[in-house]
């Protein structure tokens, strides 16, 4: 048994295959909770299943076995497929008609096997049905609301496998009209025609979903590097981060500190203490969604940028918050404690964060001298070297 043109291209595809398979089992050991990885991993198996499948009926005299299981596992690497695209972008699939299709699979593609290879009585049906799949999945990946420009390419590489299983009865229908060819010539030619381009577009897929998994998971670790684990709030580093590339003026900066809260975690436990601080960055988040926005210094202390907004405006959204939090967290820690927060507010003139934050801080500072549970506003000018000298507690 000679290998052909077309096994020699079936078997690259089967070795294109297995390195995705280390690499998806690879990217899914990094994140477990990317479940969408999974279905690739799944996928990519059912396509290798069809290309060895593909290669051992051109070597074998059990071709129509082995011409079943190609066509029925290329069907299923697509359903796959297009469940993982599903759960990537959150893509509205009829799955019902996409069930509906495999099941019309499952009966035509048996029931046509031993008509012949090249027969179009055989080809055009089946030909259609593998490409109802990739042609639904690639329309809705390329016309999603607000897709990803990663989408679209995905999108375009799906429509083109769908492409080149629709044009197999057209190599056949050109491929036996030479009568110079014996059938076994024609077969040989027939399978490198349709293989080739189908290889390609599978190549396309497979490269665009590795990069979309991997830019994932570069942006989860991205955002772990710069998230705070409890709150969910930007971290110190992520919100300066954030504030030097996005302040829209007019800006102010508002401080949140919980009054006493060490004497909340000495007296009832740094778990007492993490779901204020968990409250606390909920009701931030609730009061300045985006374009606004907020992060959790250090310990007990939040910030906020307030975006396009006026002193009245920032010095409302503080006294807010502070409402908020002695309202929503009377009692959290415990039946009769009560939790507050002291504020402060301060102008960022020139992008200048370094000196909002100086300014806020020290108005906070005169929100705690003042009693506590309390907003103060800096004055609308930066401070100066020797006003921004002091210190505040708890």
């Amino acid at each position: 048994m000679e290998l052909t043109t077309a096994g020699i291209v079936a078997s690259l595809g089967v070795l294109f295959g297995l390195n995705f398979i280390g690499l998806f089992v690879a990217a899914y050991a990094l994140d477990r909770t990317s479940g969408h990885i999974v279905w690739y991993l799944a996928a990519t198996v059912a396509f290798i299943v069809s290309g060895v499948a593909f290669l051992l009926s051109s070597l074998t005299p059990l071709t129509a076995p082995f011409l079943i299981i190609d066509d029925l596992f290329t069907g299923a690497g697509f359903a796959l497929l297009g469940v993982g695209f599903a759960r990537a972008f959150a893509l509205d699939i009829p799955w019902r008609a996409m069930a509906a299709w495999m099941s019309v699979g499952l009966v035509l593609v048996p029931a046509l096997a031993l008509i012949g290879e090249l027969a179009l009585t055989r080809l055009v049906p089946v030909s259609v049905w593998h490409a109802i799949a990739p042609t639904v999945i690639g329309l809705v990946l390329w016309r999603a609301p607000e897709g990803r420009a990663i989408m679209r390419v995905l999108g375009a590489f799906v429509l083109v496998a769908a492409l080149a299983v629709l044009v197999r009865p057209a190599f056949s229908v050109l491929i036996t009209a030479n009568p110079a060819l014996d059938h076994a010539r024609q077969v040989e030619i027939y399978g490198a025609l349709v293989s080739i381009p189908f290889l390609v577009a599978m190549f396309g897929i497979a490269a665009g979903v590795f990069f979309h998994v991997m830019s994932d998971l570069a942006h989860g670790y991205r955002n772990a590097s710069i998230t705070d684990a409890l709150t969910g709030l930007l971290n110190r580093r992520g919100f300066l981060d954030a504030a030097a590339e996005q302040i829209a003026a007019p800006a102010h900066l508002i401080m949140v500190d919980i009054d006493r809260f060490k004497t909340i975690n000495d007296g009832h436990g740094h778990d007492a203490g993490d779901r204020v601080l968990v409250a606390v960055a909920a009701i931030i988040a609730r009061a300045a969604p985006q374009p606004h926005l907020s992060g959790r210094l250090g310990g007990e202390e939040f910030a906020i940028i307030a975006q396009r907004t006026e002193t009245a405006t920032a010095r409302a959204l503080a006294q807010s918050l502070r409402s908020a939090i002695a309202i929503e967290l009377d009692g959290v820690v415990a039946e009769g404690v009560s939790v507050t927060a002291s504020l402060g507010v301060a102008p960022i003139v020139d992008r200048d964060v370094a000196s909002a934050l100086i300014d806020a801080d020290r108005a906070l500072y005169a929100a705690k001298r003042a009693g506590r549970n309390a907003v103060r506003t800096a004055p609308d000018q930066v401070a100066s070297p020797e006003r921004r000298r002091g210190s505040r507690a708890g």
